[in-house]
């Protein structure tokens, strides 16, 4: 798994990135998350967050923003995976 890449990874000119992939602070939990951005929302890998976790909310450190979400999240799906 990469965690961190060079910045200029992120930079693609006008590329509109409206996905997250985050590393939720919840104990027993694994894996990378993938949340919608709110269009008004600016998010930077490194970024502290906090986003919707089953019931409740809790911490995220921001990894990579991406521009679609993963194949397997269901369209009408605001979170997760």
């Amino acid at each position: 798994m990469v965690v961190a890449e060079p910045i200029a990874f992120y930079q693609s000119g006008s590329t509109s990135y409206r996905w997250i992939e985050v590393l939720v602070d919840c104990p027993g939990t694994q894996g990378i998350y993938t949340y919608r951005l709110p269009n008004e929302l600016k998010v930077q890998p490194g970024d502290i967050l906090s986003v919707p976790f089953g019931a409740q909310q809790v911490g995220a450190v921001a990894l990579r923003l991406v521009e679609h979400p993963p194949a397997d999240l269901a369209p009408e799906k605001n979170s997760g995976h």
